[in-house]
């Protein structure tokens, strides 16, 4: 459920112009190793070096929620992932959301009530309308290997009529979450 704050400050930048979807992210040593180890789910393994668009991690963060794609954008707005996280907490507070994060990607814990977590979809999706475009797929492809979206409502498991999105999010301190937001 972090990953949908991460997002949303991603939106901001995109609208401010300092990011358009097709900026090339860097991938650095930290985000590389943490894309191959399992405390950081999903593992999508990225190249140290190499160079991915936002438009392609905003897809990797958003469907098969992949953990390290959110530190490489986190690291690429912020510098650091710590001073991203201070922003991810400010950004709450000016939206009234009641929320504690700790970190950028959710793979330990972070606290957020289920009505500020509605609360951040609705307004997600009103500021940023065309973030449904990325919620609404049922997975996504990359590198060879298709990654399904691990909101089932969308897919294989159990599709529900008029589901456009939103996010999952599991861990053991919370078991398993989901924002979902279906239109008919």
């Amino acid at each position: 459920m972090t990953k949908v704050m991460t997002a949303y400050i991603i939106y901001q930048e995109l609208e401010k112009g300092t990011l358009t979807m097709d900026t090339p992210v860097l991938i650095s040593h930290n985000v590389a190793v943490k894309s191959r180890d399992s405390n950081y789910p999903m593992a999508v393994p990225l190249t140290e070096g190499a160079t991915y668009t936002v438009e392609t991690l905003l897809n990797l963060i958003m469907i098969p929620s992949a953990s390290a794609s959110c530190i490489a954008m986190a690291e690429h707005i912020s510098g650091t992932e710590a001073a991203f996280v201070q922003r991810m907490n400010a950004t709450a507070r000016e939206l009234g959301v009641t929320a504690t994060y700790y970190n950028c990607h959710g793979a330990q814990p972070n606290y957020v009530t289920a009505r500020s977590q509605a609360k951040l979809t609705k307004r997600f999706i009103d500021d940023y309308p065309a973030i449904l475009d990325i919620t609404s797929k049922s997975g996504y492809s990359f590198n060879g290997r298709y990654y399904n979206n691990t909101n089932h409502l969308l897919n294989t498991m159990v599709p529900y009529e008029g589901m456009d999105g939103f996010k999952t999010g599991t861990i053991s301190a919370a078991g398993y979450c989901v924002t979902a937001t279906p239109e008919r």
